[in-house]
């Protein structure tokens, strides 16, 4: 009799166990095919993301990148201009260039407005699912991103072309006129790079009496001196003068580089003569 409830009871567990191992794989059926549901859901949503169109339509940049041709054109004929004729004619061109450049960096400005209100605006009031409104909101901004990185360009063609113009004479007049004032600035700027040495060397000379006299002091009012104090002094004193003279040191060098600009102008004003 035990061996007949033996048997059943075999066969009863492993009736179980089939029908567990029957459960768990079709949960691991049910996990794969939600699983996959899912990874189908994401490439459509990221197909839609993808073909999703900006707000506003890219910037064309056909006129910009024409001004900005023209800037270049410019900037590289400066070099070989010789005469008050060359000079003329060329500053007539570079302010109506300059004006371009202005006008097309407002242009960009306000296109990067109006990219940055239709994506403040459509965040708020569109019904689009959030991975189509996410999609559109970004490509719209980085349009803008991208335009964006473009005007510092046109700011410095504009400044360029009208710093130019204000350095090259049209006539001998003029010519006298630029030069007097460049002398003057460079004069100026002597002046200033003579003062800042002047004070550097009062540094100078205040560390060198400070370091004659390290390592001296009185005691019972006799002068007495230590070496070892004396050295600890003079590190100290030279670390203080070098603190002291780092500032003066970058201001005479910037002022030497300014300095030598200014001769450059100099000599680039003096070229300028009538034709033959």
């Amino acid at each position: 009799m035990d061996w007949i409830i033996g048997i059943t009871a075999c066969i009863v567990a492993a009736a179980l166990g089939g029908f567990a191992l029957h459960r768990i794989a079709e949960a691991h059926r049910i996990e794969d095919a939600k699983r996959r549901t899912r990874e189908i859901e994401r490439e459509k949503e990221d197909a839609e993301a993808m073909a999703a169109p900006p707000l506003i339509e890219d910037f064309d940049g056909t006129e910009a990148n024409a001004v900005g041709r023209r800037i270049n054109t410019l900037l590289a004929e400066f070099n070989s201009l010789t005469t008050f004729q060359e000079v003329e004619t060329w500053d007539a061109r570079a302010e109506q260039v300059a004006e371009e450049a202005a006008t097309a960096g407002r242009t960009l400005v306000e296109f990067i407005d109006r990219c940055e209100q239709a994506a403040a605006g459509h965040a708020t009031t569109t019904n689009e699912p959030p991975h189509v409104k996410g999609a559109r909101i970004k490509k719209t901004r980085d349009i803008a991103a991208k335009v964006r990185g473009v005007v510092p360009e046109f700011r410095k063609g504009y400044e360029l072309l009208l710093e130019r113009v204000e350095m090259t004479p049209n006539n001998k007049k003029d010519q006298a006129a630029l030069l007097r004032e460049l002398r003057a600035e460079k004069k100026d700027l002597q002046a200033r790079k003579k003062e800042v040495k002047a004070s550097a060397a009062s540094v100078r000379r205040e560390a060198r009496q400070l370091s004659a006299n390290a390592g001296t002091s009185e005691f019972l009012g006799w002068p007495t001196y230590s070496s070892k104090v004396a050295a600890m002094e003079r590190r100290n004193i030279r670390r203080a003068k070098e603190a002291a003279l780092a500032p003066h040191e970058d201001a005479v060098q910037a002022l030497e580089r300014q300095i030598a600009t200014v001769e450059q102008r100099i000599t680039w004003v003096q070229r300028f003569g009538d034709e033959e």
